[in-house]
């Protein structure tokens, strides 16, 4: 096993939540990916990251976006976490969401962050996007967890 490999199987033992990260391109139009790279980082100010990979579709307009929105997946919403992972296909003609505030937030999450960009950080073959917390909402419930390269139940 090369130790690329090696290094992906082994980061695959720490269990993650899942999240759609969303925002508009430079044309108003809506984007959207899954992630599990979603992770707090200060209280004062507010702030969380997540990061992309430089070679991920889109990636110009995620750099580019000065506003997002991350939004933590319910343990229902396996189906929503598989058509943002995809490419090349009209996510938001497929999913339940609703403009507010000139981004596109998902139905049915257990938690949205809306954030504008606090900081970006070049990292190897990822870029991490630091947001600052502009508002959050939170209706609790279990999450969708990923664990060994694919969805588990919490217990």
């Amino acid at each position: 096993m090369s130790d690329s490999l090696a290094f992906r199987q082994a980061l695959s033992q720490f269990a993650t939540g899942v999240a759609v990260v969303t925002g508009c391109d430079q044309a108003g139009e809506p984007m959207g990916m899954t992630i599990n790279s979603f992770s707090s980082v200060s209280l004062n100010p507010q702030l969380v990251l997540w990061s992309i990979d430089k070679s991920a579709a889109g990636y110009e307009h995620y750099i580019a976006a000065n506003r997002f929105a991350i939004q933590v997946l319910a343990d229902s919403a396996q189906a929503t976490s598989d058509l943002f992972a995809q490419r090349g296909i009209d996510k938001f003609g497929q999913a339940q969401y609703m403009m507010t505030d000139g981004l596109p937030l998902l139905t049915g999450c257990t938690a949205t962050f809306i954030c504008k960009e606090y900081k970006q950080v070049d990292a190897g073959d990822h870029t991490i996007i630091i947001g600052e917390v502009e508002s959050f909402s939170c209706d609790p419930g279990k999450p969708l967890v990923f664990h060994d390269g694919g969805y588990t139940q919490l217990t």
